[in-house]
Order: C-alpha cells, then structure tokens, then sequence
C-alpha cells in the first residue's frame, strides 16, 4: 500500500513535507492536484478540503504539514501493512479474498 501525497507547484510546505516522507524512506506516490483532476477529486473524497500538502496513509488523512501528526499517521500506515486490521482469524480458514485487492 503506497502513500498518496497531493501537492501543488510552488508550494514552500509541500516541498517540507516531501523532504520529510524521502528522510523517513516512506513509499509515496505524489499527485500535483493543480494539473491532475482525478486526484484532486480523490482528495477532495477523502479529506472534504482543497488544501495541500495532504497525506492520504490507508483510510487516514492528515491535511496540512506538521511533523508529529504526519508521522503519527505513517506509522499507523506501516502497522496495518505488517498486520491487516481485517484479516479473518486462521480459525476461521482460508480468506475466500485473498489476494483480490
């Protein structure tokens, strides 16, 4: 599961909070949301504002740049890809979805 991260051209806390996710060696994929409509769309369905820099980690967002709440939420993100929260127990069998993403 990569990272989306939605910036624009120009912007001084979107260009902080890049440096931030390559000094962590986090996986992100960046969307320029002036140029790419598709994912300002998908920005705007998950967080409700037009505000960059945002970080879409999973089912979480953090809009707006700041260091703790940014790696609060990359953490999160890297414990739910060691562990899937909905994974079914062993107990139950194998998972009829596996794989199917």
């Amino acid at each position: 599961m990569r990272n989306k991260f939605y910036t624009i051209p120009n912007c001084p806390h979107c260009a902080r909070a890049r440096t931030f996710l390559e000094g962590k060696r986090v996986d992100f994929v960046e969307f320029d949301v002036s140029t790419n409509r598709a994912a300002l769309r998908a920005m705007l369905t998950m967080t409700a504002r037009a505000e960059v820099p945002t970080i879409i980690a999973g089912d979480s967002a953090v809009v707006g740049f700041e260091p703790e709440s940014w790696g609060a939420l990359l953490k999160r993100s890297a414990e739910l890809q060691v562990r899937d929260p909905y994974a079914l127990p062993p107990s139950l069998g194998r998972d009829p979805y596996e794989g199917v993403d």
